[in-house]
């Protein structure tokens, strides 16, 4: 399912999410109060409610005004004096229009935010917990792996070629060449890597080389897929076979 970051970066669901504008533009903003209600009612923003009913009142305050100029019978006001009063109220209209149209492309930004989060939460609720089972089962069946690298010495090739099995790399356990086969990561964040796994004893999850090793977020965010942490083992220690007596 698609996170809201993505969904916020695919351009025909901003779009689609945009229609509601349309009611404004399309109408020199006298239906504009429809688009504003819709957004208002699905968030459930009073402020964006408010806005609707103000632009409502407006559509009717012009019909009033606009309605006795078109009446038979009306037309004793003089040519004049009519054109005076269709060009004053079609500059209002312009200037409803594009204040209405602004308002609306302003807003709409923080309605493609809030419904992004809201449809990614909705959609990502139930899949989340089973990814967190998927990569429990993941981790379980990869256990045996990690007993096998910590039993090799440091620094022998097999190791590193555990460490990545299953397209997997294991940040407690692989070495420096694994941590520069992965996208984004130089010789210098591998070097921070390898650094601050030494300091800590091992990393919690993957996460931590953000937090510990300092490896920019986005570059985390293109190998996250291809990282484990496995906790290292700590090495037997050998039995104290206590004092001996002698006779």
């Amino acid at each position: 399912m698609s996170t809201a970051e993505e969904l916020l970066c695919k351009k025909w669901w901003r779009l689609g999410q945009s229609i509601w504008m349309l009611w404004g533009v399309l109408t020199l903003g006298f239906l504009a109060f429809i688009g504003w209600g819709y957004i208002a009612l699905t968030a459930k923003k009073w402020t964006w409610g408010l806005i609707a009913a103000l632009l409502l009142a407006c559509t009717i305050t012009y019909i009033v005004l606009v309605t006795p100029l078109n009446l038979p019978g009306k037309n004793e006001v003089g040519t004049a004096e009519q054109e005076r009063m269709s060009s004053f109220l079609g500059g209002i209209i312009m200037t409803y229009w594009v204040a209405s149209t602004i308002g609306a492309w302003i807003v709409n930004r923080r309605w493609l935010t809030w419904r992004a989060h809201a449809v990614a939460g909705t959609a990502n609720k139930r899949p989340a917990v089973a990814d967190q089972f998927a990569d429990a089962r993941v981790e379980s069946a990869l256990d045996p792996i990690a007993s096998a690298v910590d039993a090799l010495p440091s620094g022998q090739p097999g190791a590193s070629r555990v460490a990545a099995t299953a397209d997997k790399v294991d940040v407690n356990s692989a070495s420096r060449e694994d941590f520069l086969s992965l996208p984004g990561i130089t010789e210098e964040s591998a070097d921070a890597i390898i650094t601050a796994r030494s300091q800590v004893g091992s990393f919690q999850s993957p996460s931590d080389l953000v937090t510990l090793a300092g490896v920019k977020p986005h570059i985390f965010a293109g190998v996250q897929g291809s990282l484990l942490a496995n906790p290292r083992r700590a090495s037997p220690q050998p039995r104290d076979p206590g004092r001996r007596l002698e006779f």
